[in-house]
């Protein structure tokens, strides 16, 4: 196990337990609902054919097979930390993303494909990783109390350019010490269906 990884993984679960504090009424129709679930059948649901499982006798995490699939959904918008993004010359896309993204609001999303997105608020991740607990622990705590899931998803709020066609965001997976990924995702909308049409990866471990 590599210390910097799991210094980036716990530092990464810390942060977002402070991210969204000011939590504001906001508003994600159903435009934005369908986004989400698009990126989540692209880039969750293959990740979680196998699950991750407590074993307490060893006191170990093995890789399974998952049968029940089911996530927790971080229940606010991930707050955009700032850094550059020049992956994207639409400077009105990148604008209206950062800006959106200074405060974070309440997010709830029901079923995907057989998934349940289980609301998992900022007080309950606090339980489970902070600065006394080692990223093994809080996760192995974390699946003793949710046996039936596969890990933990955070999005941010959506930008979109002027026309409205093309949107940006940001989705974090949580599903190990050494188990996640944070991407950067550019849809496009074309008669009427969003499409993916370009990904960034920002952090893996």
């Amino acid at each position: 196990m590599k210390p910097t990884l799991v210094l980036i993984t716990i530092t990464i679960l810390l942060s977002c337990t402070h991210q969204s504090n000011s939590r504001k009424t906001c508003n994600i129709d159903s435009n934005d609902e369908g986004i989400y679930k698009i990126v989540i059948e692209k880039y969750i649901i293959p990740e979680i054919d196998s699950c991750i499982h407590y074993d307490s006798i060893k006191d170990k995490l093995y890789a399974i097979k998952n049968n029940r699939k089911n996530l927790l959904l971080r229940d606010s918008t991930k707050k955009f930390v700032d850094h550059k993004i020049n992956f994207i010359s639409d400077s009105v896309l990148i604008n209206n993303f950062i800006i959106s993204n200074k405060t974070s609001c309440k997010i709830i999303l029901g079923q995907i494909n057989s998934s349940k997105m289980l609301p998992f608020s900022q007080e309950e991740n606090a339980k489970f990783f902070n600065k006394n607990k080692s990223p093994l622990f809080g996760f192995s705590s974390l699946y003793k109390k949710y046996p039936d899931v596969s890990g933990i998803v955070e999005l941010s709020k959506i930008g979109f350019n002027l026309k409205k066609d093309k949107a940006l965001l940001e989705i974090c997976f949580y599903q190990g010490p050494l188990a996640g990924f944070g991407l950067m995702i550019i849809l496009k909308n074309e008669n009427g269906n969003w499409k993916i049409e370009n990904e960034f990866m920002e952090w893996v471990s």
